[in-house]
């Protein structure tokens, strides 16, 4: 990368690059630890598989209140509505071909162990902001867990999958 950098800066008149770039300064071998997610394991609602039919609607939650749900798998074709501040616990993968939609005044902090994919109409945060949509992928290791979020919208949310690929 950085013989990129310096081919393709300016040159003066002798071929060197010309630049603002104290070299001295600039680091190659810089590493991350992030930390892992760790799924709450208290719930007010255990569900086996979820699933959301074509010409279905079905509610998470209730206004004004908090809920913690746990699911084996969550697929939705149908509609899901997100009232108040919902916590979902996904132990499988999580497939939204329909429409997930976070009301105003609601939350969802979806936690996911397997891949996601978010296509169709996707996810709706009605109030715009990224902290009313969470997802963290909880995979233990690298390369286990795929986030794939595509489809016919705009997603407000904010991502968090150390252990994670993110396809947009």
């Amino acid at each position: 990368f950085l013989s990129e950098v310096v081919e393709d800066s300016p040159k003066d008149e002798d071929g060197n690059p010309v630049s603002n770039i104290d070299w001295n300064r600039v680091a190659t071998d810089f590493s991350a630890n992030f930390d892992p997610v760790v799924a709450p394991t208290s719930f007010n609602q255990l569900e086996t598989d979820l699933q959301v039919k074509n010409s279905e609607t079905k509610d998470l939650g209730s206004s004004g209140a908090s809920t913690t749900i746990r699911a084996n798998s969550l697929t939705v074709d149908g509609i899901v509505n997100v009232w108040g501040n919902v916590t979902l616990v996904v132990t499988s993968s999580m497939d939204i071909k329909g429409a997930l939609v976070i009301q105003d005044n609601s939350s969802l902090t979806l936690y996911i162990e397997d891949d996601l994919t978010v296509g169709g109409n996707g996810v709706a945060n009605k109030s715009g902001l990224a902290k009313n949509f969470q997802i963290l992928g909880t995979a233990p290791s690298t390369g286990t867990q795929i986030i794939k979020l595509h489809g016919n919208g705009v997603v407000h949310a904010a991502v968090y999958a150390p252990n994670a690929e993110l396809e947009m």
